[in-house]
Formats: C-alpha cells, sequence, structure tokens
C-alpha cells in the first residue's frame, strides 16, 4: 500500500492493529477508528498515529491526551448518523465540533462516520435510513463549514456501500475488503454482481498435515463423532480451527491435499481433521490450503456467505518456514 499512489494510508480499528503498522514503520498515514484509553492513545499519537474521536472523548481527555504528546493531536471527527455504535451523535456533532476546535488541542483533518447496512443483503433499491443518514452526514458537514471549523477529508462509505451510494463518496472512501477480492457473493449494489466487478480472491490460508492417525472400523472422529466410519481408514490432522475463523460445514468442507480434495470430518476451537481413505497417500508436513483461489476452497464456499469479508482482517500475517 505505501508503493501505490492515490491511497491516502492506513485505517484500523483497534490500537493493537495500529501499533503494529507503526512497528512495521509504514510510510503513509495511519487512521485508528476505534475507542482507545488515554495512555495509548498518547502512546499512538506520539508514534504519528491520527486518532478517532468517537464520542467517549470529552474535552478534558482530549486535552490530557494532547498535554501527554506535547502538541495538538490530529484526530478525526466520527459522527453517529444512526447506527449508534461510536461516535458523536449528530445532533451533537457540531457542537463537539467547535468545542474541540476552539480548544487548541486538537486538529481535524477527517470527518468520518459508518452505513448501518454492512450486515444486510444487498438491497434491491437504496436504504431511506441509509439516504436519511447520508443528509446527517452532511448537515453536520454543513454546520461545521457555517462555523469555520476545518474538519479535512470527509469519508463515509466502505466496500459495500461504496458501489451504492456514489453521492456519498466525498474526498476519501475505507476499501478493505475489496482489498482482498473478498465480498458478498450476491448482489454487491443494484444490478452488480461480484464477478461484473472481476474481483479476485488475493490470499490463500496454507498450512502442513500435522499427524497422520488410523481409525478402526466402527469408530468416530472428533467432538460429537460426527464421522463414524464403517472400515479402517486414515484422518490428518491440521492446525486451522475456529480459533483461525475457520468453520466449514461438516458436510460438504474440504481442503486440498497436495491439491487433491479431502473432505473436513471433524474440528475444534483448535483443529480440523480431513479424511485421507484407506490409504493415507500422504505424509506429515505435506500442504493444505484451507482457503484459497481454487474454486473449491474460496472462503465463501467453506464458511458463509460472508467468510472473506470475515476473516481478511483477523487472520494471522506469518509465514512459517
Amino acid at each position: 500500500i505505501d508503493a501505490v499512489e492515490g491511497l491516502w494510508g492506513y485505517m484500523v480499528a483497534r490500537p493493537d492493529e495500529a501499533w503494529r503498522l507503526v512497528e512495521a514503520q509504514v510510510k503513509k498515514p495511519i487512521l485508528l477508528l476505534g475507542p482507545a484509553d488515554e495512555r495509548t492513545s498518547i502512546a499512538l499519537a506520539k508514534a504519528g498515529v491520527v486518532l478517532g474521536l468517537s464520542g467517549k472523548d470529552d474535552l478534558a481527555t482530549v486535552k490530557a491526551v494532547a498535554n501527554g504528546v506535547g502538541r495538538p493531536i490530529e484526530a478525526h471527527l466520527e459522527v453517529d448518523t444512526g447506527i449508534h455504535r461510536q461516535g458523536i451523535s449528530y445532533d451533537r456533532a457540531v457542537e463537539r465540533g467547535i468545542e474541540l476546535h476552539k480548544s487548541g488541542a486538537v486538529n481535524f483533518s477527517g470527518l468520518s462516520s459508518y452505513f448501518a447496512s454492512a450486515p444486510r443483503e444487498a438491497a434491491p433499491e437504496p436504504w431511506p435510513y441509509e439516504l436519511e443518514q447520508i443528509k446527517r452526514f452532511d448537515r453536520v458537514a454543513d454546520g461545521l463549514d457555517r462555523a469555520a471549523v476545518p474538519y479535512g477529508k470527509r469519508h463515509m462509505v466502505t466496500s459495500i456501500t461504496l458501489f451504492q451510494y456514489p453521492q456519498a463518496t466525498y474526498e476519501m472512501t475505507r476499501c478493505g475488503a475489496l482489498l482482498y477480492g473478498g465480498m458478498h457473493p450476491d448482489k454487491l449494489a443494484w444490478g452488480k454482481r461480484k464477478d461484473q466487478l472481476e474481483l479476485q480472491q488475493s490470499y490463500e490460508v496454507k498450512v502442513r498435515l500435522a499427524q497422520i492417525t488410523r481409525v478402526p472400523a466402527g469408530d468416530g472422529v472428533g467432538y460429537g463423532q460426527y464421522f463414524a466410519t464403517d472400515k479402517p481408514v486414515y484422518v490428518g490432522l491440521i492446525l486451522l480451527a475456529g480459533l483461525d475463523g475457520y468453520r466449514p460445514s461438516l458436510k460438504d468442507g474440504v481442503v486440498l491435499l497436495n491439491g487433491i480434495p479431502r473432505r473436513v470430518v471433524a474440528r475444534t476451537s483448535l483443529h480440523s481433521m480431513i479424511l485421507l481413505g484407506e490409504e493415507p497417500q500422504a505424509k506429515v508436513g505435506d500442504g493444505v490450503t484451507g482457503y484459497g483461489r481454487d474454486p473449491r476452497v474460496l472462503p465463501e464456499r467453506i464458511n458463509t456467505p460472508w467468510a472473506s469479508y470475515e476473516l481478511s482482517p483477523t487472520l494471522p500475517k506469518v509465514r512459517l518456514p
């Protein structure tokens, strides 16, 4: 991302994500659009992270952070236009923005909000509530303009709403899932489908076969014994499971072992078990693809239609030898 022209920077939701980017010494700006306590806010602001003021930050707290940093903090003013998760309520945002600006403790470089649509299936037409959210956001921006409070870049749309509300793209957009090629496979917007957007899965999750076990005839495998065999078979253990967000169907979930589909027959929070057959035809250490570009192991096929959207921000970014 650092090398891509036209991209402003990185937006994260949690302080630990921001700190990892600081430690990675990325060059573009880092924006934390999520709550952080006073001590953490000071450390992040000293490191150059742009903070999101999300409504829980009263004037005294903002001043304390600025004093701890030794200068006014750079921040984006978050406006709650109706999702009621975080942000300063739209009916008080102008007043709060003026108060914070006059305090001298903060310099605004952005004005943001969230749509309430992310968990919904893409609707066949604009959702009236979201159209009202756009109006509320615009009224806040107009009020700050009249009060001569500079607020920098406005941003409201994400990967889904980018195609639904082009009138709300403003000066900046927050496209996360699109960068991974992962979106809901059904309609993203009115008349648009994932294949029409030419999205491609951009990541793969690979592990190694950790163990091979022979299962006697009549025995089951894993918690609940959902899979039982009437003949001796071999199963393999892989270290990809619920804690990684991996929750394949025990009916038709598969992995690719050396490129060959193998059924997932058991899973826990720590491990998954795959059926190898009457002969293992594999060895410990062989490569296993849990998610990937192959249509048989696309995230939305293995988990839920929203799998690639949910998984991409949370998967460990570690490459093993």
